[in-house]
């Protein structure tokens, strides 16, 4: 038995009451199915209208019906609680629909955004690299043994400035100029030529 079944078995023993002031729980209750049973023929064929799926129409009829017991003004729904009942349901609808949408919208992976990137450098990336790398190579071959074999001890071989005077005998303020001046060396042609 549905709940829509049980509501309007309880009802069909009340008997109709004219609008007035609802003042006791039990009246208040008896309002609000006498309400919903009233109108829930109509609402749920509304409701099969506008949803595909018959346990969304459900849940929503019974979301109805709570928000309607939950009510605390009964006087603004005398005035029309058909339109009152829509309201609701539609008010409903609404929310579900944006809520399946903003779900498959999260789910939804764009290409566009993604970072679709192959480990490989592209063919222009490869070229350019191997420009700079030819540049480079180039200005390497510009120093003066001792610059080439300082800076590669320190950059390739991640050696010290300590490290790398001990090794070649020369003091570590040597070894930190001619770092120094290689790096601004090779900037400026690459600079130059890039």
């Amino acid at each position: 038995m549905s709940n829509d079944e049980e509501i309007s078995q309880t009802v069909s023993g009340l008997e109709e009451k004219p609008p007035g002031r609802v003042s006791l729980v039990h009246d208040r209750h008896e309002y609000i199915l006498r309400i919903y049973t009233e109108h829930q023929v109509f609402l749920r064929r509304f409701l099969r209208r506008l949803l595909a799926s018959s346990d969304d129409v459900s849940d929503i009829m019974q979301e109805v019906y709570y928000r309607l017991s939950r009510h605390k003004n009964f006087e603004n729904i005398r005035e029309n609680p058909k339109a009152y009942l829509f309201r609701i349901a539609t008010n409903l609808v609404t929310d579900l629909v944006r809520k399946k949408y903003t779900h498959k919208q999260k789910m939804h992976f764009s290409y566009e955004e993604a970072e679709l990137g192959c480990p490989r450098p592209s063919p222009e990336e490869a070229v350019s690299k191997a420009q700079q790398l030819k540049v480079l190579k180039q200005a390497c071959d510009k120093l003066s043994p001792q610059e080439r074999q300082v800076f590669f001890l320190h950059r390739l071989n991640k050696m010290t400035y300590q490290e790398i005077s001990g090794e070649m005998g020369i003091s570590v303020r040597t070894v930190r100029r001619w770092v120094v001046q290689v790096l601004s060396f090779l900037q400026n042609e690459m600079k130059r030529h890039g």
